[in-house]
């Protein structure tokens, strides 16, 4: 989420008195599943007994893969176009809008959300992130 997008859901929120939450993802990154086959060597330690010369084919990506991120913001975009159809204003801010009365928009940096919307709407957005992936520290932002 860029900084603009931030600022937007705030002044959106203060302007139309909407509630605003927060919360992180749980293991975000090992969500997305790796399209092309990446491999490594077994890291010391961890080495299977017997199979010392093998490799371990990825198919999650790792917290410092470069793959991983993007693959992670894939999943995340499914989800969201499963819940909420392809109405989004673009890939970082999400939105769902029912009427004036029902309006929820989300914004995503990696594994933390910030949202602001309709106390249903916003109630739904968490449910719907936390069935899918678990999420921690839903709450008011600070």
């Amino acid at each position: 989420m860029w900084l603009e997008s931030l600022r937007t859901i705030l002044a959106l929120a203060v302007i139309r008195n909407l509630g605003i939450i927060q919360f992180d993802i749980i293991s975000a990154y090992l969500y997305g599943t790796l399209k092309k086959g990446i491999y490594m060597e077994q890291l010391e330690g961890y080495i299977a007994p017997g199979k010392k010369d093998w490799v371990c084919h990825l198919r999650k990506g790792p917290y410092r893969l470069v793959r991983a991120g993007g693959t992670w913001n894939e999943e995340l975009n499914a989800h969201m176009r499963g819940v909420y159809g392809s109405s989004h204003i673009s890939s970082n801010l999400r939105r769902n809008l029912l009427g004036e009365q029902h309006f929820a928009a989300a914004g995503f940096w990696v594994d933390y959300c910030v949202a602001k919307g309709s106390g249903k709407e916003l109630a739904n957005l968490s449910k719907s992130v936390d069935a899918k992936y678990g999420i921690t520290g839903p709450g008011e932002v600070v």
